[in-house]
């Protein structure tokens, strides 16, 4: 199948996520000599947890595995959801026990919801609204990724971030 072939088929399915159409429709089996753990990492039928759980025992490539987990296995979109499994991985890892709240649970909530925050920063920054009025506009998407709203679309997206950002600046200016 050459470029043409994909985009094609990509355009016939209505699909613009060109990494899932990869996923769904070119897998190749692994050499039956493949040695190498990154070559491994993808062919085996073990769960990405599972590797992870025997990460001191294994040749591959840990911090791809942790990547792949929470991207594809985990794949949740909430700050406080990806700390929470942050520090089960951790635990199942390390065979370690870090609570919620301590100081090193302490350092995933930041670490998480530092990387969301970034993320909403740099889109804020892109579309040149605040970052606070955009997380509120998209707040509704963010907090149920199980029953998400309708669409609104990029113009409903940006007004609702103008409504925002009013409301912010009307709560700052009564403090």
């Amino acid at each position: 199948m050459d470029k043409t072939d994909v985009l094609m088929e990509l355009s016939a399915a209505g699909r613009d996520d060109l990494s899932q159409w990869v996923n769904d429709n070119l897998h190749v089996a692994a050499p039956k000599d493949a040695t190498s753990g990154l070559q491994k990492a993808h062919y085996d039928d073990k769960s990405i947890e599972q590797h992870l759980v025997e990460w001191e025992t294994n040749d591959r490539d840990t911090g791809d595995d942790l990547h792949r987990y929470f991207e594809d296995e985990f794949g949740r979109w909430d700050w406080c959801e990806i700390y929470e499994e942050g520090i089960r991985i951790n635990n199942l890892m390390f065979d370690d026990v870090v609570e919620d709240f301590s100081p090193l649970g302490n350092i995933f909530a930041a670490v998480a919801a530092q990387a969301s925050h970034g993320a909403f920063a740099h889109i804020a920054a892109c579309l040149g609204v605040d970052k606070d009025a955009l997380r509120l506009a998209v707040s509704e998407w963010s907090e149920d990724q199980d029953n998400l709203p309708a669409p609104i679309g990029a113009e409903r997206l940006l007004e609702s971030c103008a409504k925002q950002a009013e409301w912010l600046r009307e709560m700052n200016s009564t403090k």
